[in-house]
């Protein structure tokens, strides 16, 4: 059978699939769950939320955890491919951070950032309009959100834009020197349009 909530395939009859249902299923409707860990750092922390940093120096564990995170914002959002993989973190050719959200112990959103080649420069309007100037390359390596997502209990609180904010914090660099994916789904356009100024793309 499918699960009408998690939209999980499994068998009634397996005591395995129950239990492995179980267990995907509280994930999807709560959040992945995760321990606190001490080692973490962390960046941004105000009532029941806290933002954390994964990169090359964190732990298996917390590299898991993210990996996790992005897949369940990978399934819910139909994006074309997996958020980031663990082998980026590493790879001295690709510079990638990730960036989690945190309640309690259940991590409910994550922001992958990327250093990227700005292919584009346009307004909104023109962003709007699909009046898109030809691609090119500019040259400019910037800090860009490759994928941001936060689970459908926790939106409309402003934790995208504390993402967002405590990223570019760490990352040391203003909003305006933050390019985006050009893959925008429509709550992803929104929050940029009300982050910047104009649209920098990079793919």
């Amino acid at each position: 059978m499918k699960c009408p909530e998690c939209k999980m395939l499994y068998s009634e009859d397996s005591q395995t699939d129950r239990r492995e249902h179980s267990r995907y299923h509280d994930s999807i409707v709560n959040g992945h769950r995760s321990k606190i860990y001490k080692k973490e750092k962390v960046i941004f922390q105000a009532s029941d939320y806290r933002i954390t940093v994964v990169d090359k120096r964190s732990t298996r564990y917390e590299t898991e955890r993210a990996i996790a995170v992005g897949v369940m914002g990978h399934t819910e959002s139909g994006y074309d491919s997996r958020p980031f993989d663990k082998s980026e973190l590493f790879d001295s050719r690709t510079q990638v951070t990730v960036f989690l959200v945190h309640c309690h112990d259940r991590t409910i959103g994550i922001l992958v950032a990327e250093r990227a080649t700005i292919k584009w420069k346009m307004t909104w309007d023109e962003y709007s309009h699909r009046d898109v100037p030809p691609e090119f390359d500019s040259g400019e390596n910037l800090w860009s959100g490759r994928f941001i997502w936060v689970h459908s209990k926790h939106r409309r609180r402003g934790l995208a834009k504390q993402l967002v904010s405590s990223a570019l914090d760490f990352l040391g660099i203003g909003i305006e020197e933050f390019a985006y994916s050009s893959q925008l789904s429509k709550d992803g356009e929104m929050l940029a349009r009300s982050l910047s100024s104009r649209f920098l793309g990079t793919r």
